[in-house]
């Protein structure tokens, strides 16, 4: 599903805008995505995508890349052949379109700070 353009505090995917942080997964957006922790990103954070083996998660931190990953998400995905890229929110929406067709790609975004 590409992304079609980001901005601070909105993110247009086809023909609809969100305004809340997205994850996208195939076919699927699930929107308002919240976290535990609002400028962290743990494994739990995650539990409504399966993240298995061959997984690559692009995470978008924020415009500004405010947004931490924990050392456990980290730690997970290393240990359980995940691929993770972290990086401010406009890059991350440029490398998950250029990843588009990829099997298993996900990618969450915060898309302020």
């Amino acid at each position: 599903m590409r992304i079609s353009d980001y901005r601070f505090g909105e993110i247009v995917i086809g023909n609809r805008t969100y305004t809340r942080d997205i994850i996208i997964r195939g076919q699927e957006v699930i929107d308002n995505w919240w976290r535990k922790e609002g400028h962290r990103v743990d494994l739990e954070d995650l539990d409504r995508v399966p993240l298995k083996s061959g997984s690559h998660l692009i995470l978008g931190t924020g415009y500004n890349g405010l947004v931490a990953v924990s050392s456990g998400l980290a730690r997970y995905c290393s240990n359980n052949n995940i691929k993770l890229e972290s990086m401010p929110t406009p890059q991350a929406v440029k490398r998950f379109n250029s990843l588009l067709g990829e099997q298993n790609l996900i990618g969450a975004f915060h898309l302020t700070c």
